[in-house]
C-alpha cells in the first residue's frame, strides 16, 4: 500500500521554529506523532448547498488541511480550511457547480480523499459514483470513472453539462424496450456509445406470486431475493460486454436499468468484485438506494411507465403504438397498482437480495470472482486491465 506523507507549510515552519530557538543544551522538540486519516465520508444538502465532512484520525487533536476540486485529479485544488481540530467540517459551496472532491490533509500522516457518492443533478435518479472503495490490497477505486443510476430521462441540459466534464465514453442500458419506450434517453453530446438489448426479464412466475390473495411482504421479499440469481443469468450477455469495455478502455461508463438498484446493483457487484472490494463493502453500496431511491411516486412511475415526455423522436422502436404514445408494460402497469406494503419490497432493496446473488455465485463456482471470470467470460489478462484502469493508489 502506498502511502504519501504531507506536511503543510504551518507544521514544517513551526518545526523549523523550535529547532532555531534551542539552546546547544536544549534537545530540539520531538515530531508530533502519525495521525493517519481514514474513512473520510461526504454528505451534500441540496437545499442548503453545502457539505459535511466527517472521517477518522489516529489523533483528532492534530490540526488538518481540507482541500476542495472540482475534480478528482485536484488540479485545481485550494485548501478551504487550515486549522480544523477534530473528526468534521462542514463547507458551504458557491453556485454554479454541483460536484466536488475533498482531500483531508495531516500535518504528519496520510491523507483521505473523497467526493460525495450521490451526484445531485437535477434530473437523476439514484445517480452514483462507485468510486473511493477501498479493496484489499489498499487501492481504491477512481472517482469520476464508474457510475451507477436509474432512467436517464429526466436529466437537464445542467446535467449533460456536468456529465460531459466526466468524459462517458459508454451507457450501458439494461432496460427492456417497453422500458426504453416509456423513458426513454436523450443523451446530448457526441462521442458516447449507447449500448441497449432486445430481451424479456422474465417476471411471470414473480407476478403471479404477487397477484396471490394470500402474499405478504415477507412473501414478496422472498420472491424477490429469489430472483436475483435468475437475473444475473437472464442478463450474461450484458454483464460480459460490460466488462468487455471496461477491459479495453479507462473512459468513464455510466450502467443504469430503470431504478438503479436491481440489475444495476448486481452489475455494480459484479464491478466491485473484480477491482477486489470486500463482500461488506459491496453489500453496504447495494443498500444505499434505500437512501437515494426512497419516493413511492418514483417507484410506480419505474413500474407502471411515464407519458410521453416531448418530441424527442422514438426511442424504443415497436414498443410505440400507433398514436405515438409509449405502450406500457402489462405487468408492470399490474404491479403499479399493489397496495403499498406489497410494494414497497418490490421498490426498495433488502440485504436478502443481495447476499443471495453472491451467495449463489460462489455456490456455482467457489468465488464471486470466479463465476465472473467463468460465466462472464473475464480472462485473467482482462481482470488486470479493468484494475490497471479503474484502481488508484490511495492518497
Amino acid at each position: 500500500m502506498k502511502l504519501t506523507t504531507f506536511k503543510t507549510p504551518l507544521a514544517v515552519a513551526a518545526t523549523l521554529a523550535l529547532l532555531q530557538g534551542c539552546s546547544p543544551q536544549e534537545a530540539p522538540q520531538a515530531e508530533a506523532p502519525s495521525n493517519n486519516i481514514n474513512n473520510l465520508a461526504v454528505s451534500y444538502d441540496a437545499e442548503q448547498h453545502s457539505y459535511s465532512l466527517s472521517w477518522q484520525a489516529d489523533d483528532p487533536q492534530q490540526q488538518v488541511s481540507v482541500l476542495v476540486s472540482e475534480n478528482p485529479e485536484y488540479t485545481d485544488g485550494k485548501v478551504v480550511a487550515g486549522d480544523v481540530k477534530g473528526t468534521s467540517f462542514q463547507w458551504q459551496a458557491g453556485e454554479g457547480v454541483n460536484r466536488y472532491y475533498f482531500k483531508v490533509l495531516p500535518g504528519n500522516g496520510h491523507a483521505a480523499e473523497a467526493s460525495s457518492r450521490w451526484l445531485p443533478l437535477e434530473g437523476g435518479k439514484n445517480f452514483r459514483d462507485l468510486g473511493g472503495y477501498v479493496n484489499a490490497d489498499g487501492q481504491q477505486v477512481r472517482w469520476g470513472k464508474l457510475f451507477r443510476t436509474g432512467a436517464l430521462t429526466g436529466l437537464t441540459d445542467a446535467d449533460y453539462k456536468e456529465l460531459q466534464e466526466a468524459g462517458i465514453a459508454t451507457v450501458v442500458d439494461f432496460r427492456t424496450a417497453p422500458e426504453r419506450s416509456n423513458e426513454p434517453t436523450h443523451w446530448q453530446g457526441d462521442g458516447t456509445d449507447i449500448l441497449s438489448w432486445e430481451y424479456d426479464l422474465g417476471m411471470d412466475s414473480f407476478g403471479r406470486i404477487l397477484m396471490d390473495p394470500e402474499a405478504t411482504p415477507e412473501k414478496v421479499e422472498a420472491a424477490m431475493a429469489a430472483m436475483y440469481p435468475q437475473i444475473l443469468e437472464n442478463l450474461d450477455e450484458q454483464y460480459t460486454t460490460m466488462f468487455d469495455r471496461l477491459a479495453a478502455s479507462d473512459q468513464a461508463m455510466i450502467f443504469h436499468c430503470t431504478a438503479g438498484k436491481d440489475r444495476t446493483g448486481i452489475a455494480a457487484a459484479l464491478i466491485l468484485t473484480t477491482l477486489g472490494v470486500d463482500r461488506d463493502t459491496i453489500e453496504q453500496d447495494f443498500m444505499l438506494s434505500e437512501v437515494y431511491y426512497t419516493t413511492m411516486t418514483d417507484a410506480r412511475k419505474a413500474l407502471g411507465g411515464v407519458e410521453s415526455q416531448g418530441d424527442h423522436g422514438d426511442a424504443g422502436g415497436d414498443a410505440h403504438g400507433d398514436e405515438g404514445k409509449p405502450q406500457q408494460d402489462p405487468r408492470m402497469a399490474m404491479m403499479a397498482k399493489l397496495p403499498k406494503e406489497l410494494l414497497a419490497p418490490l421498490t426498495g432493496v433488502r440485504m436478502s437480495y443481495i447476499d443471495t446473488t453472491l451467495d449463489y455465485m460462489e455456490q456455482q463456482s467457489g468465488s464471486a470472482l470466479a463465476y465472473i471470470q467463468q460465466n462472464l467470460d473475464v480472462t485473467d489478462e482482462e481482470l488486470q486491465q479493468i484494475r490497471a484502469h479503474f484502481l488508484e493508489p490511495r492518497p
